[in-house]
Order: C-alpha cells, then sequence, then structure tokens
C-alpha cells in the first residue's frame, strides 16, 4: 500500500447509567472544555433532550460531543484530528464530564473510526479487493452482466479470553474515488472503567485504531502485488 491508514473519522460513546443534565452543570462543562481543550467548541446547542457542543470547519469537517440521557459521543469527522490528540480528547472530556456530572463509572464503550488507504500496484481499487484479494476472476464479475460500483467486504471477530472486545469490521472499495479502500471498524468495549481510570477508554480508542493499522494493513498489504 501507498502509506499507512490515515483515519479520517473518530468516534467513541461512553455509557452510564441515565441521569438529568442540569443546565447550570451544562454551562460548567462547556466553560471546562473550553479551557482545557484546545480550542473548546465554539456553539452549545439543546435538541430535543440531547445536548450538543459543536465546531464546524471550513472543509466540512466538524469536532462534536453529544450529551444523551445514557452516554456522552465524542465525533470527530473530517476534523484533521490525529490518534495521539483524540485520545487526549477523550481523557481530558470524560475526566470532566465524570466529575461535574457525577458518573462514578463507564460500564460500557464503542470506538468507531474510518480509515483510508490505497494500493500501490493497483489503479482500481474495486479490482483491487474482488480479484487481488478475494480471488474472484473476470468470468466471475461478467456473470452479472454490469460492472460493480463497488465491492465490500464485513467481518465480525468476537471477543476471546486474551482480548475483551467485539470488532465489526468492514471494508470496500467504490469506484469514485477510484483509488481509496475504505475501513471501516466498531471496537465494543465491555469491561467497566471507573472514573478514576480514564486512561483506559484512550487505551480502547490505541487498541481500536490497532487492529487496523497492525492487522487489517497488514493483510491488505500482503495482496498488494504486480496486476497480472
Amino acid at each position: 500500500m501507498v502509506s499507512g491508514p490515515v483515519c479520517v473519522h473518530f468516534a467513541t460513546d461512553m455509557l452510564h447509567l441515565p441521569t438529568r443534565y442540569e443546565r447550570a452543570q451544562v454551562q460548567q462543562f462547556y466553560y471546562d472544555m473550553s479551557r482545557k481543550l484546545f480550542g473548546g467548541y465554539q456553539s452549545l446547542a439543546y435538541n430535543y433532550g440531547n445536548i450538543e457542543m459543536f465546531t464546524v470547519y471550513g472543509n466540512g469537517g466538524s469536532s462534536r460531543l453529544y450529551l444523551m440521557p445514557d452516554r456522552f459521543r465524542i465525533l470527530e469527522q473530517n476534523s484533521g484530528i490525529k490518534l495521539e490528540d483524540f485520545k487526549a480528547r477523550v481523557e481530558v472530556t470524560m475526566t470532566s464530564a465524570a466529575n461535574i456530572f457525577a458518573v462514578s463509572a463507564f460500564p460500557f464503550q464503542t470506538v468507531r473510526m474510518t480509515a483510508l488507504t490505497q494500493p500501490l500496484l493497483w489503479e482500481d481499487a474495486t479490482e483491487f479487493l474482488a480479484k487481488k484479494v478475494c480471488g474472484l476472476d473476470e468470468e466471475d464479475l461478467e456473470s452479472f452482466k454490469r460492472p460493480a460500483d463497488a465491492f465490500s467486504m464485513n467481518f465480525t471477530f468476537l471477543a476471546t479470553q486474551e482480548e475483551q472486545c467485539t470488532f465489526n469490521l468492514k471494508i470496500d472499495a467504490h469506484r469514485e474515488p477510484r483509488k481509496n479502500v475504505s475501513i471501516e471498524i466498531e471496537g465494543n468495549y465491555a469491561t467497566n472503567i471507573p472514573a478514576d481510570k480514564i486512561a483506559q477508554a484512550a487505551a480502547n480508542v490505541q487498541a481500536t485504531y490497532d487492529f487496523i493499522g497492525q492487522r487489517v494493513f497488514t493483510m491488505l498489504n500482503r495482496y498488494d502485488s504486480p496486476q497480472p
């Protein structure tokens, strides 16, 4: 592959027991985020029981934080944030949230990422996945009597004794942009995270990224050989 995967989307949900967010607490939390996070969030909105803090960038990307009755959601989409900065944002945000809203623990966490990469020796990523990785030949594809505009591979990896998390993985490619392979992953972590051990939430983010970088990418790279 041309390079390691580049993440364009990060998100995590930190679930907790249902709680009511008082307006004074929300204002305190918003102020705390403006002090502790670089740039903070530019806007605060109340939407049908959910609370959203957000910044929208000129390129259409955004940084968002949702306060829902049973969870906090941190979402970075095309914001340019790096992995280490996202991990730091998770730690800072959840430490502050646990303190201000009196959340003692987070019993469940999900981590979602979307990463892009490109095969070095194939011009068409759809053909790379279909023909090279999955072994379909031209006759197989011609059976459909029309070209495929997308090709996807879906996997579920259940928790093991060594790794207590479940991964849902989707690898796909589309005709446009022609070279891109998209890797979407969701990690589900059912290990309770006490409020004083929020670093584990950042470690779960790292583990999800490592599944892409050390396993998915390695597998795809093994097939990136010259076209027949």
